[in-house]
């Protein structure tokens, strides 16, 4: 029996994005440990690398000006939404809204990936 390919890639595109969003969990809960965030960072940036590998190898093969494209829009789109959502000058702060704002922040990002 073969598997269903388009259950395989719903499944990993709804893990993608969940992992994704594990970089704001330390900022909804209030608490800000250094290695708690690198460690909710890391998950997703490896889960994304490997994405972006598998994606520019594919698209490669086909087309090597529309990767080129491709490639541009997608790091234009991270660029604008750091410039437009940056809340590194809140990373120490107790309050509860930078919390949210960070995981507004992460949300948007792992919206545009899923």
């Amino acid at each position: 029996m073969k598997p269903d390919l388009t259950l395989i890639t719903l499944g990993c595109a709804g893990l993608a994005a969940a992992v994704s969003a594990v970089g704001a969990l330390p900022f909804a809960f209030g608490w800000h440990p250094r290695t708690a965030v690198g460690a909710a960072y890391a998950l997703p940036g490896g889960v994304m690398l490997g994405a972006a590998y598998l994606l520019g190898t594919r698209s490669l093969d086909r087309s090597i000006p529309l990767a080129g494209l491709g490639v541009a829009l997608g790091l234009a789109f991270i660029y604008w939404t750091a410039r437009f959502t940056e809340t590194s000058d809140e990373e120490e702060s107790p309050d509860p809204a930078a919390g949210y704002r960070h995981l507004l922040r992460d949300s948007l990002h792992s919206a545009s990936e899923g």
